[in-house]
């Protein structure tokens, strides 16, 4: 059996409202299968939801397409993981979901209206044992965290916790030591003097 695609982004969706997407399973197997249940992983997984809501028959080499959904509720950066449980040897499937809720400054952009800015890193595709280089600019006074974030949510390791970084911040390799391979998130979080705040991203990918 196979899932695809095995990442789905939504982009910026407005809290409150929904954006659906698809994706498809084939039952690549000589046999039939059957999808039993999807479920979602993670901290965020309640925002995202599937149109497959009771056992699904495939029979061989046929295909089928299916939708998920995301509908946040805050402005927030939000990543899942959906699991698609079936009766094949090698189940569940997996495909990674990310989405922004509201105002959070999208995936790629580069900077917030109060004077925050996350730029574009370095080299990306990252290979293991390459520093990571980041234009980083923020008001005078701020203080930033910048943590890499997997694609459930969970914070994997703290790039930089301070204030005023300068121009180019150089993230060492060994803050991606022990990450497999895959969609990673690099987020700054900031606080300005004079309480101006901000959520920046940008997407990572490790070889």
């Amino acid at each position: 059996m196979r899932v695809s695609p095995f990442r789905i982004d939504f982009g910026r969706v407005e809290k409150n409202e929904s954006l659906t997407k698809a994706f498809t399973i084939t039952n690549t197997s000589s046999v039939e299968l059957a999808v039993t249940h999807v479920e979602f992983e993670g901290a965020d997984g309640s925002v995202f939801s599937s149109d497959i809501t009771d056992m699904i028959r495939l029979a061989p080499s046929k295909f089928e397409g299916y939708r998920v959904t995301f509908t946040p509720t805050e402005d927030k950066i939000y990543s899942s993981r959906m699991l698609v449980h079936s009766d094949a040897p090698d189940s569940p499937f997996k495909v990674d979901l990310s989405g922004l809720g509201g105002d959070v400054v999208s995936v790629g952009a580069v900077s917030s209206p109060n004077g925050f800015l996350l730029g574009s890193p370095a080299p990306n595709p990252l290979a293991p044992g390459i520093n990571l280089t980041v234009p980083v600019s923020v008001p005078t006074g701020s203080d930033i965290r910048i943590e890499i974030v997997d694609a459930i949510g969970a914070v994997r390791s703290i790039a930089y916790d301070g204030n005023d970084p300068g121009e180019t911040l150089s993230i060492p390799a060994q803050a991606f030591d022990g990450l497999p391979a895959g969609l990673y998130f690099l987020r700054l979080s900031g606080s300005s003097s004079t309480g101006k705040h901000a959520v920046l991203t940008q997407k990572i990918i490790l070889r």
